[in-house]
C-alpha cells in the first residue's frame, strides 16, 4: 500500500491498495467514498447521468455516522477533513466516472470556506482530477451558503472555482433560501434541493405549486434542477410533477462503495407505480 498526508491534518492520511482505490485514515477511524447514482428525467425513463460522493466513516470495521469522526477532531480542522474526503472521492471515481458521466462533489459552505479557503480547496481538487486523468468537465462543485451575513462577499467568494472552468451547483438549496441576486453571480450549471426539504413542501399543495414556480423560472435560465433523497413512489411523482431535470435517493439504487464496479441501469418509471411498495433500502 501507498500513503499520502493531507496538509494540515496531522492524523490524516489516505492509503491506495493494489488495484488502486483508497481508504482514508484519521486516527482510529477509516473513511471510505460511497457513490449514489443521479438520473436525469426523460420522457417516461431515468437514465443514470451522474453519481454523488459521499464518505462513510468506520470505526472497529464498523460503520459510523461521519459526525462521529468529527466529534473528536477540532473544530478548526473540520474543513481539512471535508478536503481528504473530496480528494478520496475524486481517486475512487475514476472507474464510476465514464464517457458522459457527472460527477457531483458537496464542497462545503462558502461563508464557512471564505475566498482564501475556496481557492486552496480548488487548487486541491484540480491537482488530484489531473493526478487520477478526470477531466475537469466532468466535474460539478456543490457548495451551499448557510450564513446571510455578507452577502456581497459570500457572492465572490466562488470567483476561483468560475476562473477555473469547474460547473458550479447550488447544494442544499430550499431551507436556508437563496436569493436571486446570488444565483447571478454564482452562474451554477445546477441547483440541488434539499430532499428534507422537499418531502416537506409536497406534503402541501400551494407550497408544491410555488416549487413548481420556482423550477421554471430557474429553467429559464438554463439552470438544470435535481432533487436527492427520493425514497418512495409518490416522491418521485412529485419531484415530476414539479418538473425536476434530475433525480436521486435510496429509491432508485443503492449506494455503491468505492472499488466496487457498479452498473447503473436505465429505469422506466412507469414501473415504480406499478409496484408502489417498491423501495430500495440503502446499505448502512
Amino acid at each position: 500500500m501507498t500513503g499520502g498526508m493531507v496538509s494540515g491534518l496531522p492524523e490524516g492520511s489516505i492509503f491506495a491498495d493494489e488495484l488502486g482505490f483508497e481508504t482514508g485514515r484519521l486516527g482510529a477511524f477509516h473513511l471510505k467514498s460511497v457513490f449514489c447514482p443521479v438520473f436525469r428525467v426523460s420522457s417516461n425513463t431515468l437514465i443514470p447521468s451522474g453519481v454523488e460522493a459521499a464518505a462513510q466513516a468506520f470505526f472497529n470495521f464498523n460503520p459510523v455516522p461521519l459526525d462521529v469522526l468529527l466529534q473528536t477532531v477540532p473544530g478548526r480542522l473540520h474543513g481539512k477533513v471535508g478536503t481528504l474526503c473530496l480528494l478520496l472521492h475524486i481517486a475512487n471515481a475514476h472507474h464510476i466516472v465514464i464517457d458522459g458521466f457527472d460527477l457531483y462533489l458537496s464542497c462545503g459552505d462558502v461563508q464557512a470556506l471564505g475566498r482564501d479557503g475556496t481557492a486552496e480547496r480548488t487548487a486541491l481538487i484540480l491537482g488530484r482530477l489531473a493526478e487520477i486523468g478526470i477531466s475537469r468537465q466532468s466535474l460539478i462543485c456543490a457548495f451551499s451558503r448557510k450564513a446571510r451575513e455578507e452577502e456581497s462577499s459570500a457572492d465572490r467568494v466562488l470567483d476561483p472555482v468560475l476562473a477555473s472552468g469547474v460547473r458550479i451547483a447550488v447544494d442544499e438549496f430550499g431551507p436556508a433560501g437563496f436569493d436571486p441576486a446570488c444565483i447571478e453571480a454564482w452562474r451554477p450549471h445546477s441547483v440541488r434541493i434539499d430532499g428534507g426539504w422537499f418531502r416537506r413542501v409536497i406534503e402541501v399543495d400551494a407550497a408544491r405549486r410555488l416549487c413548481a414556480q420556482l423550477v421554471e423560472a430557474l429553467q429559464e435560465k438554463g439552470i438544470q434542477i435535481s432533487v436527492g433523497g427520493i425514497q418512495t413512489p409518490q416522491q418521485l411523482h412529485a419531484a415530476l410533477e414539479v418538473g425536476v431535470d434530475c433525480v436521486g435517493g435510496p429509491l432508485f439504487s443503492r449506494p455503491a462503495q468505492g472499488g466496487s464496479f457498479p452498473d447503473f441501469q436505465t429505469l422506466e418509471i412507469d414501473a415504480f407505480f406499478r409496484e408502489p411498495e417498491k423501495v430500495v433500502i440503502p446499505l448502512r
